[in-house]
């Protein structure tokens, strides 16, 4: 389904500029809806299927460890990295 694959990028983009963790929930969950789909197509080969799979699996992969890098090096808050280049740029400006 064309509109669950865009709503993944979506989620996606939501959760990177909002800032938004209700959005990792959000594209968790479509994620699941596409691999249930994908599954119960009668007219995709085997194949087909564990490559879509593959990839649809890879992708949820790499945005969830791009959630856990957030989460991490605290560059989503005013803390971790972000807290240290704002005081870096404090005392470039006094």
């Amino acid at each position: 389904d064309n509109e669950k694959v865009l709503s993944l990028r979506r989620h996606e983009k939501d959760y990177i500029i909002r800032n938004d963790s209700s959005y990792v929930n959000k594209l968790n969950l479509v994620v699941k809806e596409i691999e249930k789909e994908v599954k119960s197509k009668k007219n995709i080969s085997a194949h087909r299927k564990d490559t879509l799979l593959s990839h649809l699996k890879a992708y949820e992969a790499k945005f969830n460890q791009l959630v856990m890098l957030d989460k991490e090096i605290c560059i989503k808050d005013n803390t971790g990295l972000k807290k240290d280049l704002a005081l870096q740029i404090k005392s470039l400006e006094s």
